[in-house]
């Protein structure tokens, strides 16, 4: 696939045509964010799938506060579970888990539309959108955090509507009469006209 870069972001250009690849993302990553850019000129539906593990805090990292050290279990791309309380740990996305794997879903100007997240997605890119991926952290915190996850992603099929065959109503045999009873002999078909040409 073609790279376009842009500031903060290394996009991967698809269209509907796209074949499945996938990209790594490691979780101190906090820019170049890996993701990919809608080429095309109409809208497709993606699906990903992250696999690996990562964590918030690396396993060496020294602390015994009770409300850090379960951020060195590692977790997949589904974080981990939402905090009881609030806590002073402010992330970049408050009202999605810590270290959830998050897309952002930008419009061609650059404006955040929505945001998915988890490890398995579904989502529509219209044309010239894109979506970058990272973990849901606090932006000071990312080079403490362990480990990555690799994202697969399809393009999803357009679906064309069923068009299942309906009879045609108006449609007769030959020799029969409105309700495709027979025809006695000599009368004329009231549906077809018998013509001859040189």
């Amino acid at each position: 696939f073609p790279v376009t870069i842009l500031v903060g972001m290394s996009l991967i250009s698809i269209n509907d045509t796209s074949k499945a690849s996938n990209f790594d993302l490691l979780a101190n990553q906090d820019t170049a964010l890996p993701g990919l850019t809608n080429n095309s000129d109409k809208s497709i539906t993606v699906e990903i799938t992250a696999s690996g593990q990562w964590s918030l805090l690396s396993p060496d990292f020294a602390t015994s506060d009770p409300s850090l050290t379960h951020y060195k279990v590692a977790v997949d791309a589904d974080g981990y579970p939402t905090p009881e309380k609030e806590s002073e740990y402010i992330l970049k996305y408050p009202k999605l888990n810590p270290g959830v794997l998050v897309g952002e879903i930008k419009n061609a100007q650059g404006e955040t539309k929505h945001l998915v997240s988890g490890k398995k997605q579904r989502f529509e890119l219209q044309p010239n959108e894109t979506v970058s991926f990272g973990i849901n952290d606090s932006p000071q915190y990312f080079g403490d955090n362990f480990g990555k996850v690799t994202i697969a992603y399809s393009i999803v099929p357009k679906v064309e509507p069923n068009k299942e065959s309906q009879p045609i109503i108006d449609l007769y045999n030959t020799g029969v009469d409105n309700s495709r009873n027979a025809l006695g002999d000599s009368v004329v078909d009231p549906h077809y006209t018998l013509t001859s040409s040189p």
